[in-house]
């Protein structure tokens, strides 16, 4: 703890010293780390699930269609807000 001298001593004075220091090391160390398992648990870790992976998407031609579609429909919309047709 504060002022005290750690540097002097014998080997088991200088052990005594540091015991004031690492019990709170510990302590917060292991608040610390159940905090952590509780944040890891909550968010859905799971350290034996399977490995996930991204699936990569590809431009098809489904998605031309629905573009080619929705593009007018879009133009009609602005055209019946802004004309007030």
């Amino acid at each position: 703890s504060r002022g005290s001298e750690i540097s002097s001593g014998g080997v088991v004075t200088r052990i005594k010293a540091f015991i004031p220091l690492m019990i709170p090391l510990f302590i917060s160390a292991f608040q610390r780390a159940e905090e952590l398992a509780i944040a890891m648990e909550v968010r859905g870790y799971d350290a034996y699930a399977e490995r996930t992976s991204y699936r990569l998407l590809q431009w098809r031609l489904r998605d031309t269609l629905i573009l080619l579609l929705l593009i007018p429909i879009l133009g009609v919309l602005l055209l019946i807000k802004f004309m007030g047709v």
